[in-house]
């Protein structure tokens, strides 16, 4: 406890606001109060004095027939055959270069010697499936539109 009363000696006592610190502030608070309202005020009549926008007269056309377009597919029809193809193909030269006695022949046995990559089949089958659906998006829309 020596140490405790010996610390709260030294260390200087607390300042004590002055008498009229409350009332001073109090005052502040009412000045801003009162400004506050005044702007308040002053925002209301400057926006009453404003004109208010009026849209085109061909405004709610021009809306109407940018909702009811059809969305733009994601890719191209080129873009969509293209990875349908690529698909394809890799899985056709896997298939060929998977077993050495095709007609590749020493490139295929080279191929072989390389690690395999073990890619699930199902991963294979996935992306075949959304070229193949990417495809038949981009036609089923071009239907549309001919419609």
């Amino acid at each position: 406890m020596n140490k405790l009363e010996k610390i709260l000696r030294e260390t200087p006592a607390t300042d004590k606001p002055a008498a009229d610190f409350l009332s001073a502030v109090m005052q502040n608070v009412h000045a801003e109060a009162a400004a506050e309202t005044v702007r308040k005020a002053a925002l209301e009549q400057l926006l009453q004095r404003m004109p208010a926008d009026k849209a085109g007269v061909d405004f709610a056309a021009e809306v109407m027939q940018k909702i009811s377009a059809a969305p733009q597919p994601l890719l191209s029809l080129w873009s969509r055959v293209a990875i349908a193809v690529l698909v394809a193909a890799v899985g056709i030269i896997g298939a060929f270069i998977s077993q050495p006695e095709s007609s590749f022949g020493t490139v295929a046995q080279k191929f072989s010697a390389l690690p395999a990559l073990n890619i699930p089949p199902v991963y294979a089958l996935s992306v075949l499936g959304m070229s193949v659906l990417l495809l038949l998006d981009y036609v089923l829309r071009r239907k549309i539109q001919k419609v």
